[in-house]
């Protein structure tokens, strides 16, 4: 990671175009690093198979784009960026790029290969005029029940290739649990890319409503089990934070119907007995003939959209008082940890953008450096070297996925402005602040306030090390003020 800005790794670009203009190869690899660092977020989501990641992709956009069932596309990796105009194209290993035909069929998108070996198609790309992908590019890549089997091969070495620098910006690892699978694809990966993707990298306890057996109190549930998962030294290494999710309840909610309304309004509508009878499984959900019942056709499809968790939870905001689909949604998707995933997201990708840029441009460079070494471009290697050895950057991410945990005992003002002061905010130094003027004099001051809480000896360690690590931000602040406007 690096404190370096975009701009700063534009100049470091256009000074390596120079050395190496007479390569053509090399200034078609720096070409691809400058277009790298002007496009949006590249965000790669990878797990294992069956752990939502094409769910998650589907509710995080808020339309059903990527297949979710087991068919031949899910097996390809997928790029899904913003255009005007819906389009897919393919990868082929002997056609080059082909045009995709598409279609829309029970509000999914549906995609025809045709004659092609879906084994041969490298990727696919999805051009969609989807708001979301206006900010980040995503990336579903293929689950994994292995990274020794054919698949996990060709997943890992998309998402860390030998020898290469990873095509993602960030990452959203999906688990279930922590599998011994998922162990040794993290070290894989970090052994691939030493350690660098924990940078930007966010894992997602997917699939979380399943913890809990489908009950009311599932999500609480996958709470104590991310707590737990946020003290495993294999994440804590790995990751910068682990948030649960219920996927299917998300895009459920960003979709409801009104004839599914209505379907559970029925439901909803049974005496006590009848109810409790009916929710004991999703056979019993399924196969109970009643004529006050929806059709058993509309109970599956009931469970096939939001499962036994989702309706029992739609059942219970229902009998409440909620009396319309809007308002059931909106709680559907508030309950699925959606909305804090996204908040995850917003701190450590979208306000972090220009970092996470200029650290995988950085790691670019490095490679090409070490791939084409002259003695011009010596100085230049140096320079990338230093940046990207800064730990600074990861701490700060780190510690952004700690702030609200018990295991930082300050004051919610405090860690709120501890928050801020990291970046989760963005990070120019008025953002960083919170203020648009005298910002050396609220840096000083920030930085002296932080110091003396690093210092404080009734602090535990965790939270002297978090005001540390805060205190470090603020030096920075106070030394980029310095080199922007320096004192005459």
């Amino acid at each position: 990671m690096t404190s370096a800005s975009l701009d700063d790794v534009r100049g470091l670009l256009d000074q390596a175009r120079t050395v190496y203009r007479s390569d053509s190869e090399t200034t078609g690899r720096l070409e691809a690093l400058r277009k790298r660092a002007d496009e949006p977020l590249r965000v790669a989501l990878v797990g294992t198979v069956k752990a939502g990641k094409s769910t998650l992709v589907n509710a995080l956009l808020g339309e059903q784009l990527a297949p979710t069932d087991a068919r031949e596309c899910t097996r390809i990796v997928t790029w899904y960026r913003h255009g005007n105009a819906p389009a897919v194209r393919a990868r082929h290993a002997t056609e080059g790029e082909v045009q995709i035909r598409t279609l829309r069929q029970a509000g999914r998108l549906e995609l025809d290969l045709g004659h092609l070996d879906a084994n041969e198609i490298e990727w696919l790309d999805v051009t969609w005029p989807a708001a979301p992908l206006e900010e980040f590019t995503l990336i579903d890549t293929p689950g994994m029940a292995s990274i020794s089997t054919e698949v996990g091969e060709r997943t890992i070495e998309f998402v860390a290739p030998e020898g290469g620098v990873t095509v993602a910006d960030a990452f959203v690892y999906m688990l279930r649990s922590l599998h011994a699978h998922d162990v040794e694809f993290l070290r894989t990966l970090g052994d691939r890319t030493g350690g660098e993707t924990s940078m930007g990298s966010i894992a997602v306890l997917s699939r979380a409503d399943e913890l809990g057996a489908g009950r009311l109190n599932a999500m609480a549930v996958a709470n104590k089990a991310v707590d737990r998962l946020r003290d495993d030294p294999t994440l804590e290494a790995a990751c910068e934070t682990v948030v649960p999710v219920a996927g299917l309840l998300a895009l459920a909610g960003q979709s409801l119907r009104q004839s599914e309304f209505a379907h559970l309004v029925k439901v909803a509508a049974l005496p006590p007995d009848r109810l409790a009878a009916l929710m004991v499984s999703t056979d019993r959900f399924i196969s109970a003939e009643s004529d006050d019942l929806p059709s058993p056709r509309d109970r599956t499809a009931l469970v096939h959209r939001l499962g036994l968790f989702g309706i029992r939870l739609a059942l219970a905001v229902i009998q409440m008082g909620v009396s319309d689909a809007t308002t059931l949604a909106d709680e559907l998707v508030r309950h699925s940890g959606l909305d804090e995933l996204k908040r995850v997201i917003d701190v450590h990708c979208r306000r972090r953008h220009p970092q996470l840029k200029a650290h995988a441009v950085l790691l670019g460079l490095q490679q090409l450096f070490a791939d084409h070494p002259v003695p011009d471009a010596v100085q230049l290697a140096e320079t990338v070297d230093e940046l990207l050895a800064d730990p600074h950057p990861f701490q700060e991410m780190k510690l952004l996925g700690r702030v609200s945990s018990s295991r930082i005992n300050l004051r919610s003002e405090d860690r709120s402005e501890m928050e801020r002061l990291l970046g989760g905010s963005g990070t120019t130094a008025a953002e960083r602040l919170g203020v648009e003027d005298d910002l050396r004099q609220h840096a000083l001051a920030a930085l002296w306030k932080w110091r003396d809480y690093a210092a404080n000896p009734l602090f535990d360690p965790d939270t002297a090390e978090a005001c540390r690590v805060t205190a470090r931000s603020c030096e920075w602040i106070v030394a980029d003020l310095s080199v922007s406007s320096p004192v005459g």
